[in-house]
């Protein structure tokens, strides 16, 4: 991110010192790390939000797969409905377990 090498670092922080004085740059040094840490947080939060919409952008991509592998099955089915051979009086529907009455 920021090409800061440990030398660089060390003569700002020399410089801080001088400009600050030593019993302001304890508290400044807290400071910065403060702000530090918020924003390593505040990154990896970013971090886990962006994972966690590609994740879900690869479930859906699945499911719209799932889907069209489905519509495919229900045109094959349709297809074979199609080819069987109907009976008079009969029709190409599933037969069910109902009984029929004879009066």
């Amino acid at each position: 991110m920021f090409d800061i090498s440990s030398w660089e670092i060390l003569v700002i922080a020399a410089i801080a010192l001088i400009v600050v004085g030593p019993d302001k740059f304890a508290g400044l040094i807290r400071n910065a790390g403060q702000w530090v840490g918020k924003a390593k947080k505040m990154a990896a939060s970013v971090k886990e939000e962006i994972k966690n919409e590609v994740d879900k952008a690869e479930e859906l991509k699945k499911l719209a797969g799932d889907q069209e592998e489905l519509a495919e099955l229900h045109d094959t089915v349709n297809q074979l409905k199609d080819s069987i051979p109907v009976e008079n009086g009969t029709s190409n529907s599933v037969p069910t377990d109902k009984k029929t009455s004879s009066s």
